[in-house]
């Protein structure tokens, strides 16, 4: 799987009425991909069942193919199961699905700490934390005379 750019995940604090726009967007595409990925998860997971059971009776059928022994125990059966390619193939198939369904899931679970994000940083804001520092009207003269005490004093 190749791996993605998740800097979406990080709120732009400059642009927040429009990362409010695109929230539930991003979160409908995510719970999306995420039921899709479910369902590659089940269809690989029925698909690695059908893959078992043909096996399984392939073996039944011909187990001297399989050097099976003269007595064929499900234990056999089993193991014999597993050490085929098909089945192999079937099982990394089945293990992809789960990782890109996980991928989804975390995405998912990260929007949700995202809402959270926006609505602490809107917060914030309407707190005038992000607020740069000005100075009242007149405020620069009071400084300057302050200035001029300061240096009459040290001659």
């Amino acid at each position: 799987m190749k791996e993605q750019d998740f800097n979406f995940l990080s709120p732009d604090i400059n642009r927040l009425d429009e990362e409010w726009i695109l929230q539930p967007k991003m979160f409908h595409e995510w719970a999306v991909r995420l039921e899709r990925a479910n369902q590659k998860v089940e269809r690989a997971k029925a698909s690695l069942d059908i893959i078992r059971a043909d096996l399984d009776n392939q073996i039944r059928q011909a187990p001297e193919k399989y050097k099976a022994p003269e007595r064929l125990t499900e234990a056999f059966i089993s193991s014999t199961i597993l050490r085929q390619n098909k089945y192999q193939e079937g099982a990394r198939l089945l293990e992809k699905a789960i990782y890109k369904a996980g991928i989804c899931k975390a995405t998912v679970s990260a929007l949700n700490q995202r809402k959270s994000a926006l609505e602490n940083l809107v917060v914030l804001w309407s707190r005038d934390y992000f607020a740069s520092p000005k100075a009242k009207e007149g405020t620069e003269q009071v400084v300057d005379k302050m200035r001029d005490k300061k240096a009459f004093k040290k001659k």
